[in-house]
């Protein structure tokens, strides 16, 4: 497991790096265009379609906080439950999640062929379409790995807690 989890982090903390790379440029563009739009009337010329393509950075992150557990989540209901019914209902919104990324990442794949075939482009710039398309893919395998290592470490985690002897049982109380 600890290979699987190294291999893991390996792969979503590159694609963590580039979806980083990418979100500040996005940053820094979006700040630069309305510098020189204002101090010089000369707009970057593409900088709202550049920003629009390079919000694939956001998808392509998705391994990466999933592996980190950086996902915002609302666990006031969760934390009331007891620790088994709270374990099964995790592992079913994890297959759930783990189903629903594999789907949005085979229809991407599928998108970024058809895209490639037909030669679609962004329409100011003229960028061809499908590599964004094939990182948003990519993006999801990251987060269906980032999924499947966390069950993996929550199931562990799980069978451990059980096989822990209850309060008392270790005192021989």
């Amino acid at each position: 497991m600890r290979v699987l989890e190294k291999i893991t982090k390996g792969i979503t903390d590159v694609l963590g790096v580039i979806a980083g790379v990418m979100i500040a440029v996005m940053m820094l563009l979006a700040v630069l265009d309305v510098v020189m739009r204002s101090v010089f009337a000369a707009p970057i010329i593409g900088a709202t379609e550049i920003i629009q393509i390079l919000n694939v950075g956001i998808v392509v992150a998705l391994g990466a906080g999933t592996v980190a557990n950086q996902h915002v989540t609302v666990d006031f209901v969760m934390d009331k439950m007891p620790k088994a019914p709270r374990f099964y209902i995790q592992l079913a919104v994890d297959v759930l999640n783990i189903a629903i990324l594999v789907l949005l990442a085979v229809c991407s794949f599928q998108f970024m062929d058809k895209s490639q075939a037909q030669g679609y482009t962004y329409s100011l710039l003229k960028i061809p379409e499908w590599p964004f398309v094939g990182l948003i893919a990519i993006g999801l395998l990251g987060g269906v790995v980032g999924v499947v290592c966390t069950m993996c470490r929550e199931v562990m985690a799980f069978k451990a807690e059980k096989n822990m002897p209850a309060k008392g049982e270790e005192d021989g109380q």
